[in-house]
């Protein structure tokens, strides 16, 4: 039997954000670098004319900007300025007013409602009284300021600029671009940042625990992922789940809210997509669709799951606990780019259609089509000589032996020109351009042994000590062991490792065209050019 909430239930109720809603700066989450910044600004003597919080939606910006209000109308702060880090006293008559917001020198405004010059000249003409609850400062809050109009803004400039001792202003916006650079230039800012899916997980959690709710991890991996950093949009999507599942949060049920296909489900489309079993994919699609699974939101499930395909066969840390690497042996490294741009592509072709979900079945017929397209490693396998049955074998051979060098690292030897390549691409990897860049235009692979490279140094000034060991260094670290690198003087036909590395491109690129599949792939596609 139902039974409506009474007059004094629900005058006792409030929305998580507002109940969990921090009164003192040490309960903010996600923004300590920021936190400590206006703790130290608000610790000086001289108090900034105006504070501009930046930043996304629901990351803290109106919390921090009453923080700071409650702390500088605070009748103790003289006193709480002598303690580290600054914090309101929370115990005064003036911060139990802001708690309940009914302060007399803190004035808070929308400008989304608000944005005339005559609502801030009202607003100026205050600024000349003196507190009215005995407090040091009078604070104006003015969030989403950029709403205001350019009339109101120029008021605004004058006495920003020179304004009176006991007068600070809080401006709080998500579109900083959109405040004239003389409003800016008068503030100090402070751009706030997304929370991590690390500290949200763990501070829903906190929140779950406090409010008795049982909820699985799985749970909280769909939270923080559709919250996107936003604490006020994680609080939102758990209100609407205890609406929908009570205090026993599952996730399937979180699912369902959502609009998402199950974990299973996501899994026997990608199965089918690698077998390109297409009867099979569309019959399974289209179930998902009559049960109500939106086609944008399968599609986005589709590319998480290749992005957690891709996480496994690189051995990284795995973003969730299902058995992802299952599926790494039917998508290869270039199988999951091709597929990541058709899908980014997807998205496009999904919100400009008329028809999403035949748009849908498209899509997945032309990803599973691309499987079978023969790529740049086979044309040049069939060009050498090998039909395409055996190239593919011979990919399948090189990707399996690639998956297990990830998994299972051995040292390397540097004997080769190919083993030299390796190492400079082992280097962009590491971000060490610069290293990589001189080694391709000031020297060139000699020969190689176990342990020691030899290189042709091709400029007129030998090389200086300390960058020949950082070269060695390198090495052994690509090598997993002790590398040594010897300088060997150049001869007049060696040229550098870049020029070579063109040469011989351009070499295969002309052969290549000469190809008769190449020549009949340019006859059914007019103007087809080789890419990289």
């Amino acid at each position: 039997m139902y039974n409506p909430l009474s007059a004094q239930e629900l005058s006792h109720y409030r929305v998580l954000a507002r109940k969990y809603r921090p009164n003192f700066f040490k309960e903010v989450v996600g923004q300590c670098p920021f936190v400590e910044m206006i703790q130290n600004a608000l610790s000086q003597p001289k108090i900034p004319g105006g504070i501009l919080l930046t930043g996304t939606r629901g990351i803290g910006k109106t919390t921090l900007a009453r923080l700071i209000a409650k702390t500088l109308t605070c009748h103790e702060l003289v006193r709480q300025r002598s303690i580290t880090p600054l914090e309101p006293c929370g115990l005064c008559t003036s911060c139990q007013s802001c708690s309940l917001d009914t302060h007399l020198d803190i004035q808070e405004i929308d400008a989304a409602s608000h944005t005339g010059v005559d609502d801030i000249r009202g607003l100026l003409e205050s600024c000349h009284y003196r507190s009215l609850s005995g407090a040091f400062y009078r604070v104006y809050i003015i969030d989403e300021v950029h709403m205001l109009s350019k009339s109101a803004f120029n008021a605004l400039l004058k006495t920003l600029e020179e304004p009176p001792l006991h007068v600070s202003f809080v401006f709080a916006t998500t579109e900083a671009h959109k405040i004239p650079k003389t409003i800016v230039s008068r503030c100090q800012q402070f751009h706030l940042k997304r929370l991590e899916d690390r500290e949200l997980k763990n501070y829903l959690k906190s929140i779950c625990l406090k409010e008795d709710i049982v909820c699985q991890d799985p749970v909280y991996d769909l939270l923080v992922q559709h919250s996107e950093g936003s604490v006020r949009d994680a609080f939102s999507l758990l209100e609407r789940s205890i609406l929908l599942a009570g205090k026993e949060l599952d996730e399937s049920v979180i699912r369902n809210m959502l609009g998402l296909p199950q974990y299973s489900q996501v899994y026997e489309t990608l199965l089918l997509l690698g077998k390109q079993d297409i009867p099979a994919l569309l019959k399974h699609v289209k179930q998902l669709y009559y049960a109500g699974i939106d086609p944008k939101r399968l599609l986005e499930q589709i590319a998480q799951g290749l992005y957690c395909i891709v996480l496994e066969q690189f051995s990284v840390q795995k973003k969730s606990q299902e058995n992802w690497d299952s599926l790494t042996d039917y998508f290869g490294i270039s199988d999951t780019t091709a597929l990541w741009q058709c899908i980014i592509q997807g998205f496009e072709e999904l919100e400009k259609s008329m028809f999403p979900f035949i748009s849908l079945e498209m899509l997945l017929i032309r990803m599973a089509h691309m499987k079978s397209l023969p790529n740049l490693e086979h044309i040049l396998d069939v060009w050498s000589g090998k039909s395409l049955d055996e190239s593919h074998e011979h990919n399948q051979e090189v990707r399996a032996k690639q998956s297990h060098s990830q998994k299972t690292f051995e040292p390397r030897n540097m004997e080769s020109s190919e083993d030299f390549r390796n190492f400079l691409y082992f280097l962009g990897q590491k971000k060490e351009d610069l290293l990589s860049a001189q080694l391709m235009k000031q020297t060139n692979f000699c020969k190689g042994s176990e342990n020691s490279l030899y290189l042709y140094w091709l400029c007129e000034h030998p090389p200086e000590t300390h960058w020949i060991a950082r070269v060695s260094e390198a090495a052994s670290s690509w090598a997993g062991k002790k590398i040594i690198v010897h300088i060997h003087p150049s001869e007049d036909s060696v040229i550098s490792w870049e020029q070579q590395e063109l040469q011989n491109k351009a070499q295969q690129t002309e052969q290549l065209m000469k190809h008769p599949l190449v020549q009949k792939m340019q006859n059914v596609f007019p103007g087809l050019q080789l890419d990289e």
